[in-house]
């Protein structure tokens, strides 16, 4: 983690810049998140018809429900090995972003 600089500071959550956060740092009130109608979009995740963004798609769904995130300077843990969401060759995968972005942001 950054010791200096914005990322090594409380952050508010924004759509933009939730794309940092991995499903492994989540943290959520659930009473909200459910109350709120949030769930994880099924059509994204390794092994669904859109293999990424799943973790970034349910941030955003909860930012648009009007839920509030921070991120915080905190290492939850590491990814071993090469990761779906640094595969920038990939036909397919670069598709599948396209749609995230589309999903998240709208045309």
């Amino acid at each position: 983690m950054p010791k200096t600089g914005r990322r090594a500071a409380r952050y508010r959550l924004r759509k933009l810049i939730a794309g940092r956060v991995c499903a492994p740092e989540l943290m959520v009130r659930v009473d909200p998140v459910r109350a709120a109608g949030v769930q994880f979009d099924t059509r994204f995740d390794v092994g669904a018809q859109h293999p990424v963004g799943e973790d970034y798609i349910f941030v955003c769904d909860m930012l648009g429900a009007r839920l509030r995130g921070a991120a915080f300077p905190i290492l939850t843990g590491a990814h071993i090995g090469l990761s779906t969401g640094d595969n920038w060759t990939d036909t397919g995968i670069l598709n599948a972003w396209r749609t995230v972005l589309h999903r998240c942001f709208g045309s």
